[in-house]
């Protein structure tokens, strides 16, 4: 009981932890970068900005969530069918 106490315990604190950080992980990879330039240099509409950037949010947080469990799925495999490269 008490290991079980002690998972829930440290899972809840990492969840608090990447809630903290994950706005900075979203903002901050180089598409997410190099969208921000293309917006502020006026190439792109704010609601393009604004789906692209949701995009790259629903990106990161399927990696957090899809990353433990991927190992029995081909990565390869697992890329090309939920469209996360070429």
């Amino acid at each position: 009981m008490a290991l079980f106490m002690i998972g829930f315990i440290t899972y809840g604190g990492t969840l608090v932890f990447y809630a903290a950080i994950f706005p900075r992980l979203a903002r901050n990879t180089p598409h997410a970068r190099t969208l921000r330039t293309t917006y502020e240099a006026g190439e792109i509409s704010r609601e393009d900005y604004e789906q692209e950037e949701s995009l790259e949010k629903n990106r990161i947080s399927n990696i957090s969530t899809v990353g433990p469990f991927s190992r029995s799925v081909d990565s390869r495999t697992f890329t090309k069918s939920h469209g996360l490269g070429a």
